[in-house]
This record gives structure tokens, sequence and C-alpha cells, in this order.
């Protein structure tokens, strides 16, 4: 007999959407993270703690000697989508990243990228941070 029980069937289903799914998000987050220290030697990912992530919608903050740069939040392809639910999680994360930059007067950027920490929009904000790391920081 190869049936499964309710209980079995609750535990896959489980550990395929929830442990799975984070599993990703986690290897993602720390391949992107991986790419842009080597881009950005000088510069800090500071990984944020849950509470602020929620409060914010930010996955780390960026310094430099101790000085905040900005935030981002870390997103896979698919964020980029039109679903309904995108838009409704984008909309909010906007007002999220809003307040951030009213209470820090530093902007939220958006890293969209693949599991293996291939950096996709590759735009104003990687290009100007390039910039500024490369007038202020890389002078060593």
């Amino acid at each position: 007999d190869h049936s499964l029980s309710l209980n079995e069937c609750f535990s896959c289903v489980r550990f395929r959407t929830i442990c799975e799914t984070w599993n990703g998000i986690a290897i993602c987050e720390r391949n992107t993270i991986t790419t842009l220290e080597s881009r950005f030697p000088e510069i800090l990912f500071r990984k944020v703690e849950g509470e602020r992530d929620y409060k914010y919608a930010i996955d780390y903050e960026l310094f430099f000697a101790e000085k905040l740069l900005g935030a981002i939040q870390i997103k896979p392809k698919s964020y980029s989508g039109n679903a309904p639910y995108i838009k409704k999680a984008r909309k909010a994360n906007k007002q999220k990243h809003q307040k951030y930059n009213k209470e820090f007067g530093r902007n939220v950027r958006f890293v969209i990228a693949d599991i293996k920490g291939n950096i996709l929009n590759d735009d104003d904000f990687i290009t100007r941070l390039t910039r500024y790391y490369k007038q202020h920081l890389k002078k060593t």
C-alpha cells in the first residue's frame, strides 16, 4: 500500500510550500549578498532583524564607516510580474520604503536576483552604488 496518511500529506505540503520556499529565499539572499560584497568589499551589508524587516520591508542595510547608505530588499525574478497579489505586495512595500526614507533620510531599493545571486535588475541603484564606490571607497 502506497497511500499516505493525512498527517503525511500535511507534512509533505508544509515542506514543499513553506520549508523549500523559505530555504530558496534564504539561499537567494545569501548568494546575492555574496555577489554584492564581492563588487563592493568596503560596504557592510548588515542583515536586519525580523521586526525591522516587517516594519520597513528591508532585508539589509548598507553601511560605510558606520554611515548608513540605504537599504535593500532582495526579491526573486517573479516579483517583477504583474499578478494582482504581486502588485498589491509592491504597493505595500513601497509605503514601508517611504516610511524608512522619511525616518532615516535614505532610500530602499529592490535587488532582483536569481537563486545563484546573479543580479537581474542592474538598475540605477547598482549604477549609483558603483559610481559612489569608485569615487569614494576604492582610492586605496
